[in-house]
Protein backbone atom coordinates (compact mmCIF):
# COMPACT_ATOMS: atom_id res chain seq x y z
CA UNK A 1 0.00 0.00 0.00
CA UNK A 2 2.03 3.14 -1.28
CA UNK A 3 1.36 7.08 0.24
CA UNK A 4 0.01 8.44 -2.20
CA UNK A 5 0.68 12.66 -2.91
CA UNK A 6 -1.00 15.04 -5.04
CA UNK A 7 1.66 15.21 -7.45
CA UNK A 8 0.82 10.87 -7.92
CA UNK A 9 -2.43 12.09 -9.01
CA UNK A 10 -4.01 11.88 -12.81
CA UNK A 11 -6.45 14.23 -13.84
CA UNK A 12 -9.89 12.56 -14.81
CA UNK A 13 -10.97 12.03 -18.60
CA UNK A 14 -14.95 12.89 -18.26
CA UNK A 15 -17.00 11.41 -20.95
CA UNK A 16 -19.94 13.12 -22.35
CA UNK A 17 -22.88 11.84 -20.21
CA UNK A 18 -25.11 11.66 -24.05
CA UNK A 19 -22.87 8.58 -24.88
CA UNK A 20 -23.67 6.62 -21.89
CA UNK A 21 -26.03 3.97 -21.92
CA UNK A 22 -26.88 3.84 -18.23
CA UNK A 23 -26.08 -0.06 -17.75
CA UNK A 24 -24.66 -0.70 -14.20
CA UNK A 25 -22.69 -4.13 -14.12
CA UNK A 26 -20.38 -4.67 -10.99
CA UNK A 27 -18.50 -1.04 -11.71
CA UNK A 28 -19.10 2.31 -10.67
CA UNK A 29 -20.34 5.39 -12.56
CA UNK A 30 -19.20 9.09 -11.27
CA UNK A 31 -21.31 11.78 -12.52
CA UNK A 32 -20.30 15.37 -12.74
CA UNK A 33 -22.95 18.61 -13.18
CA UNK A 34 -21.95 21.93 -13.05
CA UNK A 35 -24.45 23.84 -11.16
CA UNK A 36 -24.28 27.01 -12.70
CA UNK A 37 -25.31 25.91 -16.23
CA UNK A 38 -27.14 22.51 -15.51
CA UNK A 39 -29.63 23.55 -12.28
CA UNK A 40 -32.52 24.82 -14.71
CA UNK A 41 -32.92 21.06 -16.33
CA UNK A 42 -33.90 20.02 -13.40
CA UNK A 43 -36.75 22.52 -11.94
CA UNK A 44 -39.29 20.43 -12.53
CA UNK A 45 -37.67 16.98 -10.74
CA UNK A 46 -38.43 17.96 -7.02
CA UNK A 47 -41.32 16.97 -5.34
CA UNK A 48 -43.27 19.76 -3.05
CA UNK A 49 -42.26 19.12 0.18
CA UNK A 50 -38.32 19.26 -1.11
CA UNK A 51 -39.74 22.47 -2.94
CA UNK A 52 -40.69 24.16 0.01
CA UNK A 53 -37.00 22.87 1.91
CA UNK A 54 -35.38 24.60 -1.44
CA UNK A 55 -37.26 27.92 -0.79
CA UNK A 56 -36.00 28.31 2.77
CA UNK A 57 -32.19 28.78 1.75
CA UNK A 58 -31.77 32.30 1.90
CA UNK A 59 -29.00 32.93 -1.60
CA UNK A 60 -29.83 31.78 -4.98
CA UNK A 61 -26.58 29.28 -4.91
CA UNK A 62 -27.66 27.23 -1.73
CA UNK A 63 -30.88 26.91 -3.59
CA UNK A 64 -29.58 25.98 -6.91
CA UNK A 65 -26.84 23.46 -4.91
CA UNK A 66 -29.98 21.42 -2.90
CA UNK A 67 -32.14 22.14 -6.96
CA UNK A 68 -29.12 20.17 -8.76
CA UNK A 69 -28.00 17.70 -5.99
CA UNK A 70 -31.43 16.09 -5.27
CA UNK A 71 -32.73 16.85 -9.49
CA UNK A 72 -30.02 15.25 -10.45
CA UNK A 73 -29.83 12.32 -8.57
CA UNK A 74 -33.34 11.66 -9.13
CA UNK A 75 -33.50 12.05 -13.25
CA UNK A 76 -29.96 9.43 -13.22
CA UNK A 77 -31.86 7.51 -11.21
CA UNK A 78 -34.56 6.91 -13.38
CA UNK A 79 -32.22 6.58 -16.24
CA UNK A 80 -30.95 3.29 -14.82
CA UNK A 81 -33.99 1.77 -13.63
CA UNK A 82 -36.43 3.23 -16.05
CA UNK A 83 -38.75 4.81 -14.20
CA UNK A 84 -40.49 8.18 -14.14
CA UNK A 85 -37.89 10.81 -11.92
CA UNK A 86 -40.97 12.15 -9.41
CA UNK A 87 -41.11 8.17 -8.78
CA UNK A 88 -38.59 8.50 -6.43
CA UNK A 89 -39.34 8.96 -2.62
CA UNK A 90 -36.19 10.37 -0.82
CA UNK A 91 -35.00 8.76 2.54
CA UNK A 92 -32.52 8.96 4.92
CA UNK A 93 -30.50 6.27 6.77
CA UNK A 94 -28.26 6.18 9.62
CA UNK A 95 -26.27 9.22 10.17
CA UNK A 96 -28.41 10.88 6.92
CA UNK A 97 -26.65 8.61 4.61
CA UNK A 98 -29.15 8.92 1.23
CA UNK A 99 -31.16 6.34 -0.14
CA UNK A 100 -34.03 5.53 -2.45
CA UNK A 101 -37.63 4.67 -0.17
CA UNK A 102 -38.58 2.55 -3.75
CA UNK A 103 -35.68 2.37 -6.00
CA UNK A 104 -37.18 -0.54 -8.03
CA UNK A 105 -33.82 -2.49 -8.32
CA UNK A 106 -30.61 -2.30 -6.25
CA UNK A 107 -29.34 0.73 -6.60
CA UNK A 108 -26.54 2.66 -4.47
CA UNK A 109 -25.87 6.85 -5.09
CA UNK A 110 -23.87 8.87 -2.87
CA UNK A 111 -23.62 13.00 -3.63
CA UNK A 112 -20.90 15.17 -2.42
CA UNK A 113 -20.73 19.14 -3.64
CA UNK A 114 -18.26 22.07 -3.55
CA UNK A 115 -18.40 25.01 -5.39
CA UNK A 116 -19.38 24.69 -8.27
CA UNK A 117 -20.27 20.98 -8.65
CA UNK A 118 -22.10 18.16 -7.87
CA UNK A 119 -20.75 14.99 -8.16
CA UNK A 120 -22.85 11.85 -7.37
CA UNK A 121 -21.61 7.61 -8.10
CA UNK A 122 -24.17 5.16 -8.66
CA UNK A 123 -23.48 1.39 -8.45
CA UNK A 124 -24.70 -2.30 -7.02
CA UNK A 125 -23.01 -1.76 -3.61
CA UNK A 126 -22.32 0.91 -1.21
CA UNK A 127 -19.67 3.67 -1.78
CA UNK A 128 -19.15 6.83 -1.06
CA UNK A 129 -17.69 9.98 -2.77
CA UNK A 130 -16.23 13.64 -1.71
CA UNK A 131 -14.88 16.54 -3.49
CA UNK A 132 -13.53 19.75 -1.88
CA UNK A 133 -12.37 23.09 -4.24
CA UNK A 134 -9.27 23.86 -2.63
CA UNK A 135 -9.55 27.31 -0.66
CA UNK A 136 -6.10 28.76 -0.53
CA UNK A 137 -7.10 30.66 2.65
CA UNK A 138 -8.76 28.00 4.36
CA UNK A 139 -6.12 27.96 7.84
CA UNK A 140 -6.05 24.13 7.95
CA UNK A 141 -3.18 24.07 10.34
CA UNK A 142 -5.76 24.80 13.40
CA UNK A 143 -7.83 21.51 12.94
CA UNK A 144 -5.09 19.34 12.17
CA UNK A 145 -4.98 17.67 15.43
CA UNK A 146 -8.34 17.20 15.68
CA UNK A 147 -8.99 15.55 12.26
CA UNK A 148 -5.95 13.39 11.59
CA UNK A 149 -3.09 11.01 13.16
CA UNK A 150 0.63 11.72 13.32
CA UNK A 151 1.20 9.82 10.18
CA UNK A 152 -1.08 12.35 8.49
CA UNK A 153 -0.27 15.41 9.82
CA UNK A 154 3.58 14.54 8.96
CA UNK A 155 2.71 13.99 5.15
CA UNK A 156 0.93 17.34 5.06
CA UNK A 157 3.36 19.31 7.18
CA UNK A 158 6.38 17.53 4.58
CA UNK A 159 4.24 18.10 1.35
CA UNK A 160 5.49 20.69 -0.85
CA UNK A 161 1.86 21.69 -1.33
CA UNK A 162 0.74 21.15 2.15
CA UNK A 163 -2.71 22.47 1.60
CA UNK A 164 -3.18 20.07 -1.46
CA UNK A 165 -2.31 16.99 0.52
CA UNK A 166 -4.74 18.73 3.43
CA UNK A 167 -7.61 18.44 0.74
CA UNK A 168 -6.48 15.17 -0.27
CA UNK A 169 -6.61 13.58 3.26
CA UNK A 170 -10.08 15.03 3.94
CA UNK A 171 -11.87 14.24 0.79
CA UNK A 172 -10.68 10.50 1.30
CA UNK A 173 -11.59 10.59 4.94
CA UNK A 174 -14.96 11.85 3.82
CA UNK A 175 -15.25 9.51 1.32
CA UNK A 176 -14.87 6.72 3.50
CA UNK A 177 -16.81 7.41 6.10
CA UNK A 178 -20.08 8.14 3.53
CA UNK A 179 -19.10 4.70 1.65
CA UNK A 180 -19.53 2.74 5.19
CA UNK A 181 -22.56 4.85 6.60
CA UNK A 182 -20.12 6.48 9.86
CA UNK A 183 -21.15 10.03 9.54
CA UNK A 184 -18.93 12.48 10.77
CA UNK A 185 -17.00 10.50 14.18
CA UNK A 186 -15.83 12.20 17.42
CA UNK A 187 -12.55 11.36 16.85
CA UNK A 188 -11.54 11.21 13.21
CA UNK A 189 -7.94 10.47 14.18
CA UNK A 190 -8.84 6.67 14.32
CA UNK A 191 -9.64 6.88 10.37
CA UNK A 192 -6.56 7.20 8.75
CA UNK A 193 -6.60 7.37 4.68
CA UNK A 194 -3.09 8.45 4.21
CA UNK A 195 -2.46 4.60 2.42
CA UNK A 196 -4.63 3.59 -0.61
CA UNK A 197 -6.64 0.49 0.59
CA UNK A 198 -8.53 0.88 3.91
CA UNK A 199 -9.19 -1.88 6.38
CA UNK A 200 -11.36 -1.87 8.60
CA UNK A 201 -11.65 -3.73 12.24
CA UNK A 202 -13.85 -6.36 10.59
CA UNK A 203 -11.40 -7.01 7.92
CA UNK A 204 -13.15 -5.06 4.88
CA UNK A 205 -11.22 -3.71 2.18
CA UNK A 206 -11.73 0.04 0.82
CA UNK A 207 -10.11 1.39 -2.34
CA UNK A 208 -9.76 5.14 -1.80
CA UNK A 209 -8.93 6.71 -5.03
CA UNK A 210 -8.37 10.00 -5.82
CA UNK A 211 -8.03 12.66 -8.50
CA UNK A 212 -7.63 16.11 -9.59
CA UNK A 213 -10.80 17.87 -11.06
CA UNK A 214 -10.43 21.23 -13.28
CA UNK A 215 -9.86 24.49 -11.44
CA UNK A 216 -8.49 23.08 -8.03
CA UNK A 217 -11.31 20.28 -7.14
CA UNK A 218 -9.91 17.32 -5.65
CA UNK A 219 -12.14 14.31 -5.85
CA UNK A 220 -12.23 10.89 -3.62
CA UNK A 221 -14.21 7.61 -4.22
CA UNK A 222 -14.21 4.96 -1.83
CA UNK A 223 -15.35 1.69 -2.87
CA UNK A 224 -15.29 -2.09 -2.06
CA UNK A 225 -12.15 -3.54 -2.71
CA UNK A 226 -13.51 -5.72 -6.21
CA UNK A 227 -15.18 -3.45 -7.14
CA UNK A 228 -15.23 -3.04 -11.23
CA UNK A 229 -14.44 -0.43 -13.30
CA UNK A 230 -15.03 3.38 -12.93
CA UNK A 231 -16.04 5.40 -14.78
CA UNK A 232 -16.65 9.21 -14.89
CA UNK A 233 -19.47 11.28 -16.93
CA UNK A 234 -19.79 15.04 -17.65
CA UNK A 235 -23.53 16.14 -17.58
CA UNK A 236 -22.50 18.83 -19.54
Amino acid sequence: MSIISVPDLTTIEWQPLADHTFTLLDGIDVVRVNIDTASSFFSEMLLPDEVQKMERFRNLQSRNQFLTSRGAVRYLSAKYTGREPLEFSWNEGPNKKPHWQNPGNELYFNIAHSGSYVVICFGRTEMGIDIERIQNEFAYEEILNRCFDIDEINAIRDAPEPLAVFYLLWTRKESLLKAVGMGILDDLTKVSCINDVYTTEAGDEWLLNSFVMEDNYLLSLACKAGTGLIRYWDFG
